[in-house]
């Protein structure tokens, strides 16, 4: 095809492309602008309702912090309190092999045991409190004579290991060839 315009009008005409070519490019800018004006304000609308929560919950969590501290302070107390009271009764536990050791040191010639049962201290919880129960040993054996027993007997109460030691009425009835049973609560160590 052959272009038989003009020279000046095919400059007007290439113009007018040239301007609404700009046209078209300023209008693209700014409905970029727009939309990056747009974008960043739905941003900053969130971050703000975001950062708004945040402050509320901080005001929550500080006006109530101080009730849930308390209570959090006083289950650690009462924590620490227990472990305490656990710790101080492991550490004053005697082994059975000193209790036993002991128990054959004091008991005379002329007495021997048929039966020996330990039963180790314990601890046990009673509402707030925890109860310790010191460790038993209860005994079963034979005496020559009833004055032997008696110096078993109160050798077991002077003993530094033992804090009591119950023999029945019974015991005390026959005065040779005694057949005897006994309950010895163990001293705990200090």
């Amino acid at each position: 095809m052959i272009n038989l315009l003009p020279p000046n009008y095919k400059a007007h005409l290439r113009r007018e492309q040239q301007i609404k070519l700009v046209l078209a490019l300023d209008i693209f800018g700014l409905l970029v602008l727009i939309t990056f004006f747009l974008s960043l304000s739905s941003v900053y609308i969130y971050t703000a309702a975001q950062l708004q929560a945040a402050q509320l919950a901080l005001g929550q969590v500080q006006a109530g912090n101080t009730s849930e501290e308390e209570s959090v302070k006083q289950g650690i107390e009462r924590s620490n309190k227990k472990i305490a009271q656990l710790l101080s009764f492991y550490q004053s536990k005697r082994s059975p092999t000193e209790l036993f050791e002991e128990l054959g040191r004091v008991m005379p010639s002329s007495v021997s045991l048929t039966s020996l049962r330990y039963t180790p201290s314990q601890t046990v919880q009673e509402k707030e409190a925890v109860k310790r129960l010191n460790a038993k040993i209860a005994i079963a054996g034979y005496a020559s004579t009833v004055d032997d027993l008696y110096v078993f007997r109160e050798n077991l109460r002077q003993s530094p290991l033992f804090a009591s030691a119950e023999f029945p009425f019974e015991n005390w009835v026959d005065f040779e060839d005694v057949d005897f049973t006994a309950t010895i609560e163990v001293r705990p160590r200090q």
